[in-house]
C-alpha cells in the first residue's frame, strides 16, 4: 500500500471529481454522498494505482 501512495496522491483528485459528477443526479444528503464517494474513491484509486504502476513508462517514474 505504501508503494502506491504517491500514485494514489497523483490520481485521487480526478477520481473524486469523476465520482462526484457521476452522483450529481442522485438526490441524497451531501454527507451521505460523502460517505459513498470517500470509500469508493479510496478503493478505486488504489486499484488504478496498482495497474498504472505496472505500465513500463510509469514503472520507471513512479
Amino acid at each position: 500500500m505504501a508503494a502506491s501512495s504517491y500514485t494514489v496522491f497523483l490520481i485521487h483528485a480526478p477520481v473524486i471529481v469523476f465520482l462526484a459528477l457521476a452522483l450529481r443526479g442522485v438526490t441524497l444528503h451531501p454527507l451521505l454522498k460523502f460517505v459513498l464517494v470517500a470509500p469508493l474513491a479510496l478503493a478505486l484509486c488504489f486499484i488504478l494505482a496498482h495497474y498504472i504502476r505496472k505500465l513500463p513508462l510509469a514503472r520507471d517514474i513512479l
